[in-house]
Order: structure tokens, then sequence, then C-alpha cells
């Protein structure tokens, strides 16, 4: 698929070369922020949780976007004494990463997958979310809804804090969209632990299926299990007809 391009903001496809820089933008933009991550007792992310997350774009089906920058001093002269002049075409050295948007396909059976890979790796900030994504599970089937067998999952985003406020993810979203419906997918959904990201999900006309108050969501012991700092109150499951 080719890039998708406005002014100087191109977005891509992501591949397994960009495992680093996934990784990376995970650990600038995204945990440090993320609702779940700041407000759960375990804020660092285990190496098997990095790993799961920056790995899942190596399916093909993730996006990042770029800022491509103009080289002005692109002209090389030839030790400076009258070589001649090579202009590079080369917008690689000049890609500023400023937002991804990792994506993977979901399906009825996925949750137990996950349960049984994470349990046995003993990753309890992986557990705590899986276990909330099983109470919106249980509030509204979306595979029953939409009476589909797979759905475009949209599973996290993040933007550089230098370019937020100017609809990078809803690109991103967008683009995912388009995406998805090329592949033949009938339904995209997203689980929105953060306030912003819900934005971006109604901006983008999805519509809103289940909902969880993090204030409701308690361990055996009637203990709040995620306390995030506002403006995130939700949890919330939006999904898209395509």
């Amino acid at each position: 698929m080719s890039s998708s391009t406005s002014n100087n903001i191109k977005i891509r496809l992501a591949t397994k070369d960009d495992h680093d820089l996934i990784l990376d933008c995970f650990r600038k933009w995204y945990w440090p922020e993320e609702p779940l991550s700041v407000g759960f007792q375990i804020k660092t992310p285990s190496f098997v949780e990095e790993e799961t997350f920056s790995s899942i774009p190596e399916k093909g089906l993730s996006l990042i976007a770029f800022e491509t920058k103009n080289n002005e001093n692109n002209l090389n002269d030839d030790n400076g004494a009258g070589g001649g002049n090579n202009q590079t075409n080369d917008d690689s050295n000049n890609e500023i990463p400023i937002g991804f948007l990792v994506n993977g396909l979901s399906y009825p059976n996925l949750g137990l997958e996950l349960h049984n890979k994470f349990k046995d790796l003993g990753c309890k900030r992986m557990m705590a979310l899986l276990n909330l994504i099983d109470v919106i599970d249980k509030k509204e089937d979306i595979f029953k809804k939409f009476s589909t067998e797979k759905t475009f999952n949209l599973i996290s985003v993040a933007v550089s804090p230098e370019y937020r406020g100017k609809n990078i993810g809803y690109r991103l979203f967008e683009r995912a969209f388009q995406m998805a419906k090329t592949l033949g997918f009938k339904i995209a959904n997203v689980d929105c632990s953060s306030y912003y990201s819900a934005k971006i999900a109604e901006k983008c006309k999805m519509q809103l299926i289940a909902e969880i108050a993090y204030t409701e969501h308690k361990d055996s012991d009637g203990n709040q299990i995620f306390k995030p700092p506002p403006p995130h109150t939700h949890m919330k499951r939006y999904a898209k007809i395509l």
C-alpha cells in the first residue's frame, strides 16, 4: 500500500524493520501517559509486554506518521573545490516520526489465547488489562452484535506531544479504516482507555457500543484496580461498519 500524504505529513505501513522505532515511540509517547499504565500499581511494562506490542506492526496492518523536512543544505561540493553539486533525492534521512497506530486482527478466541499467554508469563499488568477487556466483552460481544468472525482492531495510538491537536490521530484512524475496507473487513473496532482516543473515535463517527467507569472496576477486595488521572474516567468500546 502506498503512503498517504498531506502537505509534509506522510502516513505509511509499518514493517518489521520499524520494530525499534515503534518500541522507542511506545516508551516516549505511549506508556508514560496511557491511562491504564499510569493508573495501575505497576507503572513499568515488562519486557514481554514491550515485545508483544512493538512486534504487532510486523504483521503488516499498523501505521506510522512522519513529517518530512526539506533539506536545504543537501548540496554536496567535492571538498569545496569545484567538483560539481550533487543533489540527493533520499527523503528517508529527513523523516521525523510523529505518531503511530498499532492495528491487528481480532477474533472470538483471541482473548482466551492472550489470557493463557500472559498468565503463564506472570505479567500482572497485561492480565489486569485483559480482565478489564473481559468486562467490556460481557457488556457487548462485538462479534455477535455484527455477525462477524473477525474485526480490524485499532489497538494503540500515540502522537508526539509537539504534534498533538493537529489531527494526526484522526488521520491515522481514517487511513486504518480505508486499509481495513480494502482488505475485506466489515467492522473496525477500538477499545479507548483514554479520553483523547475516545474523542478521535467519535470524530471518526464510530459507534459507542460499551463502556465501563474505572471507579466501577474493582478487585475481589473491593479496591479500584485502575486509577488514571483526569480526564480519563472510562474504558469505551467503539465500532464502525466499513
